[in-house]
């Protein structure tokens, strides 16, 4: 039986552009990298890249100041990239971004859902979300509360301690700061660093409970979801799975440019 000539498969062809995508992915691996930033042989062996290409990559994004190089020589994400965290961090954008988020998470714990950014030395509430059941809590979309004694603040803190402010810094916000409150922020702060959340309870609200975890939007600590809930709905043990269910929502919406903290135990 004769068979009759049979046209190739067309490949595909990619439509990928080679020097882009090693540049986008230069960025994207900066942008998780922490102040210290990387060698030029550090960025190669965790991209897999040669060196030599690497490096004329990552000087012609210095010449855009989207990489910049310091007195070491190591690399760090220059000021260009500022300008797509401002584009995300616009508080409508977030909160348009954020609010399925806010919803699910609300379903899932029966409790008050935030949104917040920060603002200077304040939380700015930008979303919220109630349970059906009541909670005895006020809050008001545009709010402003000292970031030190809020959950979601101290959840910021744990990221930017170090080279941003101070805790005494934080406090100057505080109307009337408990006495122990500069040893609660470094618990606090402790806590982000570890194990990822930051908690609060009754410090802002009587008989009131909250835990949050800091949100890197565009590379950058600026936003923070928490969950609130009466303190006798409120356990260490409590606090610490609803943290767990805080990241692994965020994380499992595969939302671009939103990221969680990941703790260094």
């Amino acid at each position: 039986m004769a068979v009759g000539n049979v046209a190739p498969t067309p490949s595909k062809r990619s439509t990928t552009i080679t020097s882009v995508d090693k540049a986008l992915r230069i960025i994207e691996h900066m942008s998780t990298l922490g102040p210290e930033g990387q060698t030029l042989l550090e960025i190669a062996t965790a991209l897999s890249m040669n060196k030599s290409s690497l490096h004329h990559t990552l000087a012609t994004l210095r010449a855009r100041d989207w990489v910049t190089q310091d007195h070491n020589g190591n690399y760090h994400l220059g000021t260009t990239s500022s300008i797509i965290a401002r584009w995300w961090n616009a508080s409508e954008r977030l909160t348009t971004t954020l609010h399925p988020i806010l919803e699910s998470l609300c379903a899932q714990s029966h409790e008050l859902v935030h949104l917040g950014q920060l603002s200077e030395k304040t939380m700015v509430y930008l979303d919220k979300v109630e349970p059906d059941r009541a909670v005895r809590v006020w809050s008001q979309i545009g709010r402003r509360i000292p970031a030190a004694t809020t959950a979601m603040g101290r959840s910021l803190m744990g990221v930017l301690a170090d080279h941003t402010f101070t805790i005494d810094t934080w406090i100057t916000a505080v109307k009337s700061p408990a006495n122990n409150l500069a040893e609660r922020i470094q618990q606090e702060i402790e806590r982000v660093r570890t194990h990822g959340y930051a908690i609060e309870i009754e410090e802002n609200e009587p008989g009131i409970a909250c835990v949050a975890i800091p949100l890197l939007v565009a590379g950058q600590a600026t936003a923070s979801v928490s969950i609130t809930m009466p303190i006798e709905r409120c356990s260490h043990e409590r606090l610490h799975d609803l943290a767990g269910l805080l990241t692994k929502t965020v994380t499992e919406a595969h939302i671009p440019q939103i990221a969680t903290f990941t703790p260094q135990p």
